[in-house]
């Protein structure tokens, strides 16, 4: 059986320079203090991690639940 990996998720808060912006990134990544890369774009440090974890699954649906209300709204 194939298939994707599931992974364990973390929402976190991410700045690098003045700009802050929030993720979903695998937990073992999940660690105050640490920089990493998002999108091909490094330099992003963790300020601040949430307390839930997710599983990756569970983050990429959610992630399209914006768009499926707008095509179900025709906004």
């Amino acid at each position: 059986m194939g298939g994707k990996m599931k992974y364990q998720m973390k929402q976190c808060i991410l700045r690098k320079g003045t700009i802050e912006q929030t993720a979903w990134i695998p937990v073992k990544y999940a660690v105050i203090g640490k920089f990493v890369k998002l999108n091909e774009d490094n330099g992003w440090e963790i300020i601040s991690t949430g307390m839930e974890i997710r599983s990756s699954d569970y983050v990429d649906d959610r992630s399209q639940d914006y768009k499926r209300t707008r095509k179900a709204s025709d906004i």
